[in-house]
């Protein structure tokens, strides 16, 4: 089970800075004190996913993440509320990283998953972590994306999609969530 997997992996030890000044979104950090690069700015998702179970550790059990799991059981009582089974949805993990959400939307269990990132590092990190949760996961900034890319996810027949944390920052383009939309 992959998540025993990351769970039984050494602790890393991280410590939160104390800061006295107030730091912009992008230069907010912690500190891997027992792991190299060591210092670690939040948003530098290529490093953070290239260590597993780093994500894991500093945003669900230490900043207390619960975005994934309030998502997917949001979907799952709206899916509910409409007579709908959540079984026939497919779903696109839009801004997937590494795959928290598909492992939260998986319990309810649709009848697939594909994800998307703009990260070659976030797929390596979901493929190493959470492989079996996913049909397809792509990486393609859908802003821009390949014409023959978005025929494949049409011939997917997707009919839902979620997106947690993966707009705004820098991080995907708003044309990506349109044309994933």
């Amino acid at each position: 089970e992959p998540i025993n997997q990351i769970l039984t992996m050494p602790t890393l030890e991280i410590e939160f800075p104390s800061v006295k000044e107030t730091l912009d979104q992008n230069e907010e950090y912690f500190l891997l004190k027992n792991h190299q690069p060591g210092k670690i700015r939040f948003h530098d998702y290529r490093t953070i996913y290239s260590i597993p179970g780093l994500y894991e550790q500093v945003f669900s059990q230490r900043l207390k993440c619960r975005s994934p799991r309030v998502i997917a059981d949001l979907l799952a009582s709206t899916v509910k509320s409409t007579g709908s089974d959540f079984s026939d949805l497919r779903i696109l993990d839009f801004g997937a990283g590494n795959g928290l959400v598909a492992e939260a939307l998986s319990e309810h269990r649709p009848e697939l998953i594909v994800g998307v990132d703009i990260l070659e590092e976030a797929k390596t990190a979901a493929m190493r972590d959470r492989k079996e949760l996913y049909a397809s996961y792509l990486v393609e900034d859908l802003a821009e994306a390949d014409p023959r890319t978005m025929d494949d996810l049409k011939s997917l027949r997707l009919n839902a999609m979620v997106s947690v944390a993966a707009m705004g920052f820098g991080h995907i383009a708003p044309e990506g969530f349109v044309n994933a939309f």
